[in-house]
């Protein structure tokens, strides 16, 4: 005898074959659960393909990173190979300049007119020794006064005293200068320590009292201090008095 989930229900027909045959409800229960296995190993699946699938991904943002810093890290070699020759450049012309300024300096100490060499030593003493040294940068007319301290200062930066002494100096240095290649002309002044305070215009007196080593030195003044100035910076100065 059969159990009823194992039968098989139909129709026979003289030869005892079963003409028509049907699952009885075992079977149908089988096929029911198959479907659900299927889908439940088809998430499986599609979980694993997602797993695979992020970790595929993450490998390829892994190789792009790779592949722009390696980008990145040629680029900056090439910079920093530009920064050593702009360096090695660099280097080569600041020594270059320096010797430059340095032949530029002496040429201008030592090499300067005659004009400026013999008007830094009138400007020397109307100082008081306060600035030793005359020099007109190489190329252009500006002269630039040397202090004794190793300072620097251009006519503009001067006093308005300083410079007044600056310009009679280099009127001296152009008037020796000028007797070194011709007659030395007398020097014809009048009134010319009128704007000058009692220091200064002393010190202007000794100055033409140095002049008059080498030419004949005539000043004319209205005021007798003035000429009390030049008899002190000179003994032998001659006072006449026009009437």
């Amino acid at each position: 005898p059969l159990e009823e989930d194992d039968t098989w229900a139909g129709r026979r027909d003289g030869s005892g074959d079963c003409r028509e045959t049907r699952p009885q409800r075992g079977d149908q229960r089988l096929g029911r659960r198959r479907p659900a296995r299927d889908h439940t190993e088809a998430e499986d699946r599609r979980g694993e393909l997602q797993t695979n699938g992020g970790r595929i991904n993450a490998e390829i943002e892994r190789l792009a990173s790779d592949e722009q810093a390696s980008h990145l890290r040629a680029e900056r070699a090439g910079l920093e190979q530009q920064l050593r020759e702009t360096a090695r450049r660099w280097a080569t012309l600041t020594v270059a300049r320096t010797l430059l300024d340095q032949a530029q300096r002496k040429y201008e100490v030592e090499r300067q007119p005659d004009v400026l060499r013999n008007a830094q030593a009138f400007f020397a003493t109307v100082t008081g020794g306060r600035y030793e040294r005359l020099v007109s940068p190489l190329g252009s007319q500006a002269v630039t006064a040397l202090a004794s301290d190793g300072s620097s200062k251009a006519t503009g930066q001067l006093s308005r005293g300083t410079e007044d002494q600056l310009y009679l100096a280099l009127r001296f240095g152009l008037i020796r200068e000028f007797g070194t290649r011709s007659a030395h002309l007398p020097v014809i002044v009048d009134d010319i320590l009128v704007n000058f305070d009692p220091e200064r215009a002393a010190r202007a007196a000794e100055g033409f009292a140095k002049l008059s080593e080498t030419n004949q030195v005539l000043v004319f003044t209205c005021h007798p201090e003035t000429a009390a100035l030049f008899q002190a910076a000179d003994p032998r100065t001659q006072v006449i008095p026009l009437r």
